[in-house]
């Protein structure tokens, strides 16, 4: 079945072996005491998430991944990175709590879950008020940077080893916390540096920003991170993907299949949309049904990719204002 919501991982999941090698590799130096940084360059909806997700499946404890996408508070403000570390232990601590720790909105209600695991029994008294006051700490530049040490405590104190990724990381560019305002950046690569049994992926879709950040002289982060593209499926992929995410009974020729990737080039999410425009067309599933489902998505005001392209330019056009 096609799918347009959810990451995939997987059966599901194909292509980027490359990808996952690297990054597979970037784990087993953290295992080995030597935590490396990765950068990923690629547009929204390329499957960077996927990517981590997938690997995070397939390496297993004790490491642990973290994932957050900037755009997941909007607008972008400091509280941003209160939510990258709630989500640090929501995956430490949620399967052990029985409830996810980030979408208990109550923080009385969020303190008892938290209270009630063992490991977070173990933890040293400060770590422990530290996180027990999380969804209410004021953040100042002092906090920010004790919250941003947490992955790292933690990581040491539960023999865990973790990777966050936080994703649209050049949104974080502007950032400012506190009174008086310091800039975020420079904080960020001050306390990661320091870390040891935590390894950092950024990922971003505005490719001249992200690499002026990770590869300029000019940013905090020169020299920390190596930059990693996740482009578009390989053709032969792209294909597979429409052929074996068809819907029973309505299948998807190879011949099709290739004309519709030769259309629309290889992005999984584009797939994924025409895939479902596809199953949603009388049969035959012909020229004519790919010229229909094209135009569906593209051409017509509701069309999602039109939607979808309308709002990426609108972002577009208020970070440049």
């Amino acid at each position: 079945m096609f799918q347009t919501t959810l990451p995939v991982v997987g059966p599901e999941f194909r292509d980027r072996t490359v990808q996952l090698a690297r990054i597979a590799a970037c784990v087993e130096k953290l295992r080995a005491g030597s935590p490396h940084w990765l950068a990923l360059l690629g547009p929204r909806k390329v499957g960077k998430t996927s990517l981590l997700l997938e690997t995070s499946r397939r390496v297993g404890a004790p490491v642990v991944f973290a994932i957050l996408d900037v755009f997941d508070h909007v607008p972008v403000t400091d509280e941003v990175l209160r939510l990258l570390v709630l989500r640090v232990v929501d995956r430490v601590f949620a399967a052990e709590c029985g409830q996810s720790l980030e979408a208990t909105i109550d923080p009385d209600a969020y303190r008892a879950a938290l209270s009630g695991s063992p490991r977070f029994a173990t933890l040293p008294p400060d770590l422990r008020q530290l996180l027990l006051g999380l969804k209410e700490l004021e953040l100042t530049a002092l906090t920010t940077s004790r919250l941003l040490d947490v992955p790292e405590r933690l990581a040491e104190r539960l023999g865990l080893f973790l990777v966050v990724a936080v994703d649209e990381f050049q949104e974080l560019a502007a950032l400012r916390v506190g009174r008086p305002a310091v800039e975020v950046l420079p904080m960020l690569r001050s306390v990661w540096q320091k870390h040891r049994r935590v390894s950092y992926v950024v990922s971003g879709s505005a490719r001249s920003m992200m690499t002026d950040l990770v590869a300029s002289q000019r940013s905090p982060f020169f020299g920390h991170f190596e930059l990693m593209e996740v482009g578009e499926f390989e053709r032969e992929d792209a294909v597979a993907l429409l052929i074996d995410s068809a819907v029973p009974g309505r299948k998807v020729s190879r011949a099709l299949a290739g004309k519709a990737v030769d259309t629309l080039g290889g992005n999984p999410f584009y797939l994924q949309l025409l895939g479902e425009q596809l199953a949603a067309i009388a049969a035959p599933l012909d020229d004519a049904a790919l010229k229909e489902a094209v135009s569906r998505l593209l051409f017509h005001r509701t069309g999602r990719l039109a939607l979808f392209f309308e709002s990426e330019l609108a972002r577009v056009v208020g970070r440049s204002s």
